[in-house]
């Protein structure tokens, strides 16, 4: 009688003790066409977030993101709704910087608690920085910019100059 050998992807530390512990699991890249997400993308305005929820913004957070979003006011944006949109990355395991782009055409891109090195995009956290013409910014992730008072004022500061708002 023949034995099946093949461990299942669901036990790797069964795999990683076969192997001496030497153990690396590749996530392959992942061209998606379309992406679900929340708000209406007018100003180009990309917020990328990581929730293990489907939703792409929980209760908490999205109260904490409205009332900033709608504080970003200037001559050329008064951002509500209809301007911004929210990425829950979580959502689309071994996605791509480049079909990111393709998609949402950011002018500006905020990173929530998501590191962006894992897009190859190497900002600073809390630095405003343009990377492939777009205005990003590094931060915490909501939850932690909404309980901290130093966090908020930093996102502030640096948020204001990428909208014009004085």
């Amino acid at each position: 009688m023949e034995e099946n050998l093949i461990l299942s992807e669901n036990f790797p530390e069964l795999l990683a003790q076969f192997m001496d512990g030497e153990f690396y699991q590749i996530q392959e890249s992942r061209w998606y066409d379309k992406f679900e997400y929340e708000g209406e993308n007018k100003y180009r305005f990309l917020n990328i977030v990581n929730h293990t929820e489907n939703k792409s913004l929980s209760e908490e957070d999205s109260l904490f993101f409205y009332k900033f979003t709608n504080a970003i006011q200037s001559e050329k944006y008064k951002m509500d709704k209809d301007g911004f949109a929210v990425l829950n990355i979580s959502l689309y395991p071994g996605v791509e910087w480049k079909n990111i782009i393709e998609v949402f055409q950011p002018n500006f891109c905020f990173f929530w608690g998501v590191s962006p090195s894992q897009f190859g995009v190497n900002i600073n956290k809390y630095k405003a920085s343009v990377h492939d013409s777009i205005k990003m910014l590094y931060v915490d992730s909501m939850n932690s910019v909404f309980s901290n008072s130093s966090f908020k004022l930093q996102l502030w500061e640096q948020t204001k100059p990428l909208f014009g708002i004085k």
